[in-house]
């Protein structure tokens, strides 16, 4: 598929979640997160997903989307700091040749009887403000809609890119012995449940990772052993040789969905915009780390932009090195 046309290279928030004062961050080619446990890491890194799927919202904030959950409600969803909640953000992108922007302000009000609701105080896109108000005016229904009759580029834009990110979180699913047998995969950009079957009918793919494995990992050749209406992957060949990859060490299988994604992309199977790696390194001996960064700097040379969450001296050392 061809790349969408929009592409994030900025997104901004004040008040989000662990942050009580402003983010503002660039995104160029690669960004990496690296920081203490409980600093706000996942938060920062899902920020891009947040301000797109926020955007394409009728509320003007998302709190779960495609299985990525932000917060529970829009109190966890603020900095607690705030006795009044609220939270600003948006995002710059580029359309073809055009730059643009989103800028929200959100607050929530007590609207009597023990009811809240969240309201927007601020609306601006690339074209100047287009709604603005204050806590006690009452909610213009008329301007809000026009408002939002305004944001359908904006809109449009960032279902672009929130349809066209490839997202690889933290919690990666385990190698199944036997899976039943898929087409081919249609969306626009797989998940970590489609590697399987994308290693299935991609040979190219699946001989490039069984390549990696083999160099940074010391397993066998990675394989695919076909019935009639299941598969299973295996590590090895022949009757007695082929162990089933649901066997392999924690690390093998936690790493597998992430090299055959990066690798899809390198190849240029896969063309997303915006790629997000949790904690790429999970379960993976620190010999392979480097390979690992390597490939997150060859898909940045793809033509991706890449953000990567991790707890890896090494990998953010090799990156910072290469930039």
């Amino acid at each position: 598929m061809e790349p969408p046309d929009a592409r994030l290279t900025r997104v901004f928030a004040d008040g989000y979640r662990n942050f009580a004062g402003t983010i503002d961050a660039d995104l160029p080619g690669l960004t990496v997160v690296f920081g203490a446990n409980n600093s706000g890491k996942t938060a920062l890194t899902r920020l891009p997903l947040f301000v797109a799927a926020s955007l394409c919202s009728d509320a003007l904030y998302c709190l779960t989307s495609n299985n990525v959950r932000f917060a529970g409600d829009f109190r966890t969803l603020t900095h607690v700091s705030r006795v009044h909640p609220s939270i600003t953000y948006g995002a710059e992108w580029v359309q073809g040749e055009t730059p643009c922007l989103a800028r929200i302000l959100l607050q929530l009000v007590s609207t009597g009887e023990g009811s809240e609701e969240v309201i927007p105080l601020r609306i601006e896109t690339t074209s100047g403000v287009i709604y603005e108000a204050r806590i006690d005016d009452e909610l213009d229904i008329g301007a809000l809609n026009h408002a939002y009759e305004l944001m359908v580029p904006t809109r449009d834009a960032m279902s672009t890119i929130l349809l066209g990110a490839l997202h690889v979180p933290s919690t990666r699913p385990q190698v199944k012995a036997v899976y039943e047998y898929q087409d081919r995969i249609d969306a626009p950009t797989p998940t970590v449940q489609d590697v399987p079957a994308l290693l299935a009918h991609e040979p190219e793919l699946r001989a490039t990772v069984s390549s990696w494995f083999e160099e940074h990992l010391g397993h066998r050749s990675l394989a695919v052993d076909n019935a009639a209406f299941a598969f299973r992957l295996v590590s090895g060949s022949g009757t007695t040789g082929a162990i089933n990859m649901s066997a392999a060490g924690r690390g093998s299988q936690a790493v597998l969905p992430v090299i055959a994604l990066l690798k899809a992309v390198e190849l240029g199977i896969i063309q997303p915009p915006l790629v997000i790696v949790e904690e790429p390194e999970a379960h993976l001996h620190p010999s392979a780390q480097a390979p690992l960064a390597d490939l997150l700097l060859a898909v940045q040379g793809a033509g991706s932009r890449v953000i990567v969450e991790t707890h890896s001296e090494a990998l953010t050392r090799i990156v910072q090195e290469a930039a």
